[in-house]
């Protein structure tokens, strides 16, 4: 809400329904060469000691424009939407200048990466904040491509097309990651995968054609278990057409850990689950996210 006047300030914002923000003239003058210029204008004497702005913003919107980062005013300010954050980001920073407004605003745009991404990336690229832009892309691979393609969020309207065909360029890309982990998973002789002796569960040939180049000291490819490219399988599938899906949630391990707990080998009942765990947390998953860094997204700023 407006402050109270008191006998410090010196100007008046009036909003367009008629709403009052006493302010300091100084303060505004520091922060807005718009408000700057305003100000050096010489009064008619006939002018109120204490000036009246009208200003062409709702209350509602001036107030999260000044809460945002004038003394006294600070809150917790929240926006209904994106697209109000927007509007005030446009206000603050293309209207009315204020030039500690645009960190300020960045940070409240971190609460709306994982809600809408690709807005996020559009008004990033807008004000050319390249690191925002990036983090916002790498939100967008949580989305699949056609998810991507359907959000219509009226923030691309202020982005030129090759920045947006850039993100799908990106999306794309990062899509063709996963291809090629399946061979992780002989990334250690010590694997429950590796060292079971069922050989009911071991994997089928078709499957271990995929690990042809990876033979043990007797010149034999390795054995791994058919469960664990139940999961390398059905990973690559989900991080194909969504690159950031989350592949170690419980919910999509549960078919592998089905299979797991089927193979009679005591190895794979006792520690297949640890061993599965390990090798997604500390090997897949970090791998995935260190294919998924090197991937280029060409901003030009």
């Amino acid at each position: 809400m407006p402050q109270p006047f008191d006998e410090s300030t010196d100007a008046i914002l009036r909003s367009s329904d008629d709403l009052d923000f006493p302010i300091h003239r100084a303060v505004l003058a520091l922060a807005s060469p718009f408000f700057r210029d305003m100000f050096s204008i010489p009064q008619p004497e006939s002018e109120p000691k204490v000036p009246v702005i009208p200003v062409a913003e709702s209350s509602l919107i001036l107030e999260k424009l000044l809460g945002t980062w004038y003394p006294g005013m600070e809150a917790a300010v929240t926006f209904d939407g994106i697209d109000q954050l927007a509007e005030v980001l446009e206000l603050a920073v293309l209207k009315y200048e204020f030039r500690v407004a645009g960190p300020i605003m960045r940070r409240y745009l971190h609460d709306y990466l994982d809600a809408d991404a690709v807005g996020v990336y559009a008004i990033a690229c807008r004000y050319h904040w390249g690191d925002l832009a990036r983090k916002a892309a790498r939100h967008s691979l949580k989305l699949s491509l056609p998810c991507v393609l359907r959000n219509a969020t009226p923030q691309l309207r202020h982005i030129p097309a090759n920045l947006y065909h850039t993100l799908l360029r990106y999306h794309d890309a990062c899509s063709e990651v996963s291809g090629s982990l399946s061979a992780l998973v002989l990334s250690s002789r010590t694997w429950a995968w590796m060292i079971c002796t069922n050989d009911s569960c071991s994997a089928p040939k078709t499957l271990l054609n995929q690990t042809r180049n990876s033979r043990n000291a007797d010149g034999h490819p390795p054995p791994p278990k058919a469960w664990i490219f139940d999961y390398v399988d059905r990973a690559k599938a989900a991080l194909k057409e969504t690159p950031g899906a989350n592949v170690s949630d419980i919910v999509f391990l549960a078919p592998t850990i089905t299979k797991l707990a089927s193979c009679n080998g005591s190895i794979c009942a006792t520690t297949g689950v640890k061993h599965l765990a390990n090798f997604i947390n500390n090997v897949y998953v970090p791998r995935l996210n260190q294919a998924l860094d090197k991937v280029p997204l060409e901003l030009g700023f």
